[in-house]
């Protein structure tokens, strides 16, 4: 995996040698097993703020980059957190890094860079960590109904769905994945548009008995429902919203097909970007790999971002 942090540091933490970085479990009523984890930290002076987070992760890395841990890391067992405080003094409850050497930090933003993969000798297991949420989520409204025979129902039951997204990533700046169910090994084709429509595809001759063409599309995108285990084929693409103020508010929709004779089509989704860009002082960028290519560029959310503590002198 390869996750970056970027936080916009407090006066508190101004003209110090940062000496550590630790990230406290996320309260659950789960039990999290020990493990360890090949992994490199980079830190580095962000060249902008968080709320401007770059998909690319070395866009959002500026001057002063410096490795400062390099080497296995131990994840330690935790059991759940049901009926106790999850504490920064608890080690059983926090993933510390001590840094090699301390990095020097003046003013500004910092980049925090960790790359990851489980060592040879250990499978490490889940380990939720604790995040921070801001109120500025968008909203999804479902239109007309999925006629897909990999549609679920959603609750409450009657509610067919083949098209799903988490309305918090509709934020400026954020990633939303849109994912959708059809037959394994068919082609996909996500429709993006900015107006709606009601087509009966089925009257026409080429769409499935209830199927409609929910929008009008401007652009789509190509892709194939993969078996991924399920009952039903699935794919999924990532949707990146522009750091704009112009996009605050802004409606558009969107709308899966699987093409064949005939086509199904999912529902269509009325997508709704929240009015207020996220104020949290900190955002995320996360991208998981397997294998000895390590990505360059992941998904944002702007919204959400995983609570730090740091060591000084």
């Amino acid at each position: 995996m390869r996750h970056m942090v970027l936080v916009d540091m407090p006066p508190a933490l101004h003209n110090k040698a940062l000496t550590s970085v630790a990230f406290r479990r996320d309260v659950d009523s789960k039990d999290f097993g020990s493990g360890s984890v090949d992994a490199t930290v980079t830190l580095s002076y962000a060249p902008h703020s968080a709320v401007a987070v770059q998909p690319s992760f070395g866009a959002n890395h500026g001057a002063g980059a410096a490795t400062v841990f390099q080497g296995v890391l131990t994840i330690p067992a935790s059991a759940s957190s049901d009926g106790r405080a999850v504490d920064w003094s608890n080690a059983f409850d926090i993933i510390e890094i001590p840094f090699a050497q301390p990095f020097a930090f003046t003013v500004g933003t910092l980049a925090i860079q960790i790359d990851a993969q489980p060592a040879p000798s250990d499978a490490a297991g889940f380990w939720a960590i604790d995040a921070e949420c801001a109120a500025t989520s968008g909203t999804v409204i479902r239109l007309g109904t999925s006629c897909s025979p990999s549609r679920v129902d959603l609750d409450p039951p009657g509610t067919p769905a083949s098209i799903f997204l988490n309305q918090a990533d509709l934020t400026p700046g954020s990633t939303p994945r849109v994912v959708g169910h059809g037959s394994v090994g068919a082609s996909s084709f996500l429709m993006i548009g900015f107006l709606p429509l009601d087509l009966d595809l089925g009257a026409l001759g080429v769409g499935g008995l209830g199927c409609k063409l929910g929008l009008v599309s401007e652009a789509t995108v190509a892709g194939v429902f993969e078996d991924r285990s399920f009952p039903w084929g699935e794919t999924d693409i990532s949707l990146q919203i522009p750091i704009d103020p112009g996009m605050l508010s802004a409606t558009f929709y969107l709308q899966y097909a699987e093409f064949g004779l005939p086509i199904y089509t999912s529902e269509t989704l009325e997508c709704h970007i929240g009015n207020a860009t996220p104020t949290l002082g900190s955002s995320y960028v996360f991208s998981d790999f397997n294998g000895p290519t390590a990505p360059t560029a992941g998904k944002v959310r702007t919204w959400m971002a995983p609570v730090v503590r740091f060591t000084h002198q």
